[in-house]
């Protein structure tokens, strides 16, 4: 038998006492909108944070956090508000406060593999053997990583193996060799990863994204067009796709 979990340190004060941001937002959601929203807020303000209760809790200090901004859900438009109130004790006996420990616990782990270079990282997955490969498709091999943190208050981490598919096609070559749309595409220019919904006829030219940007001319300032300024676009001319949530 091998044990896939792994005792690493004691949390010291400082991560025993993470700060506390309380979140005001405007206008003022809805009851079932408040916790998806503090998620995203979270994500916005950057840092080691995660949602605590009805506001945030951060290991980062608030003068490196992005304490106002605005953000959407669902078609509405907020205005968000963070008011640093101190550090805040949390006991890792009491389950509840245990989880959110164990978020800002995972939440440092997200933040350190993002840095890593020379491996294949999606969430808190990270692949760096080549395992297999084939004519347009390899096989990586790694592991997918956890850390949360013991009611005895230590890190724990745990490794389990994993392998990963990739699909070396652009999706124009995917399309020519008759195969049906994916349900997932990753840009040619880096990681992201999205869900296709559709293919469109709409002029890239003509189809504006928020900061004034048309799509053609933010594809062109990521340098996905290169070599091909002059022509040579396919039948379709756009990809309606919006970002997924969950690596693939």
């Amino acid at each position: 038998m091998f044990l896939n979990r792994f005792a690493l340190r004691p949390l010291n004060p400082e991560e025993l006492r993470p700060w506390r941001l309380e979140v005001v937002l405007d206008p003022p959601p809805g009851r079932e909108e408040v916790y998806p929203l503090l998620a995203q807020v979270a994500r916005r303000a950057g840092g080691v944070t995660v949602r605590m209760g009805d506001g945030l809790a951060s290991w980062s200090p608030p003068e490196v956090l992005v304490l106002e901004g605005t953000l959407a859900r669902m078609g509405q438009n907020y205005a968000y508000r963070l008011y640093p109130k101190g550090r805040r004790p949390l006991d890792p006996k009491d389950p509840g406060e245990r989880s959110v420990l164990s978020a800002l616990a995972r939440r440092l782990l997200q933040e350190r593999l993002r840095r890593l270079e020379g491996v294949w990282v999606e969430g808190l997955a990270v692949y760096r053997r080549e395992h297999a490969r084939g004519p347009g498709w390899r096989v990586l091999g790694g592991a997918v990583l956890d850390l949360w943190v013991s009611d005895s208050g230590a890190f724990l981490l745990e490794v389990d193996p994993a392998y990963r598919i990739l699909c070396e096609m652009s999706l124009e070559a995917w399309l020519a060799q008759g195969h049906p749309l994916p349900k997932r595409v990753r840009n040619a220019y880096d990681r992201r990863t999205w869900e296709l919904l559709r293919l469109g006829e709409e002029d890239p030219k003509e189809l504006p994204l928020p900061g004034g940007l048309s799509l053609l001319d933010y594809h062109a300032f990521k340098g996905r067009l290169q070599g091909r300024e002059g022509g040579g676009w396919p039948g379709w001319r756009t990809q309606r796709i919006r970002e997924s949530q969950s690596p693939i």
